[in-house]
């Protein structure tokens, strides 16, 4: 059997390891798992780093507000659990994400939404948290001038196998590799 989870692991440390333990209780042994999240968003330096400027204040925002804000789980985190749970990691593969303006503006939208419809944040604190990602949002329009940006986001995919009857357990892949799409060279 096979088991897909696509953005289940999000949350605190214990709340993903339950998550993990509760889907990899469902394989049967040789069955395969696939676990598909987002890395934290690494630190950027350059005109890019304005994506992860407007995160932020919506995270901010979300914090005042008393939520808890979404807590992406690094694959290396994942790789370990799933070898202490028994399985056997045999892929961990990081895809580079490039946000569009599109993408940006829909990320920045949503979280205006939210700061917007918030019954605890002040409206004087509303106001300054969307005229701050309005205005990120113009900067984001300028560095985006040339297409998509590369804001040291990594979507990955981690594959294990729970162990088959009699089958000894393999050494796992912790560190996951990043993803190098293949060249096929054509023959003339």
């Amino acid at each position: 059997d096979t088991i897909v989870a696509n953005g289940a692991l999000t949350g605190t440390d214990e709340e993903v390891v339950a998550i993990m333990k509760k889907v990899t209780s469902l394989l049967k042994p040789g069955g395969v798992v696939f676990f598909v999240g987002i890395e934290p968003i690494g630190k950027v330096d350059g005109p890019e780093k304005v994506y992860n400027e407007i995160l932020q204040q919506i995270e901010d925002a979300k914090r005042l507000g008393g939520e808890e804000p979404t807590r992406n789980v690094p694959a290396t985190f994942i790789n370990k659990s799933l070898d202490n749970l028994g399985l056997n990691v045999f892929s961990s593969v990081h895809f580079p994400i490039s946000p569009t303006l599109d993408d940006v503006r829909e990320t920045t939208n949503g979280g205006k939404s939210w700061i917007d419809e918030s019954d605890v944040l002040e409206p004087d604190m509303k106001k300054q948290y969307i005229a701050k990602l309005d205005d990120l949002m113009k900067r984001t329009a300028r560095v985006a001038k040339v297409g998509a940006v590369f804001a040291r986001e990594y979507q990955y995919i981690v594959a294990a196998e729970l162990p088959g009857d009699g089958t000894m357990k393999k050494e796992s892949v912790i560190e996951p590799t990043v993803y190098q799409p293949k060249v096929w060279n054509e023959v003339e």
